[in-house]
């Protein structure tokens, strides 16, 4: 079950992934990242600036993108657009 997304910027993420049908999971029960997509080996983390905690959070995990800050996540939105056309 995903979580409610209440953070602006991954409210931007989200709708971009629902727009172009991606699927996701967004559950902290399964792990501490805010988006796994379902049919890729893929994790997204949003952040709104850096903190030591990403560097933590990402150390050991391979495959993850990591989005940082609200024009990020715009651009990320946009590039979707894109691949889209």
């Amino acid at each position: 079950m995903n979580r409610e997304i209440t953070d602006p910027i991954e409210k931007i993420v989200a709708s971009a992934l629902i727009k172009h049908e991606i699927s996701y999971e967004c559950d902290p029960k399964r792990h501490d990242l805010d988006f796994r997509l379902l049919e890729w080996d893929l994790l997204i983390e949003v952040k709104r600036f850096y903190t030591p905690r990403i560097t933590r959070q990402l150390k050991d995990r391979e495959n993850v993108l990591l989005i940082q800050g609200l024009d990020a996540a715009i651009a990320f939105s946009r590039l979707l657009d894109r691949v889209g056309e």
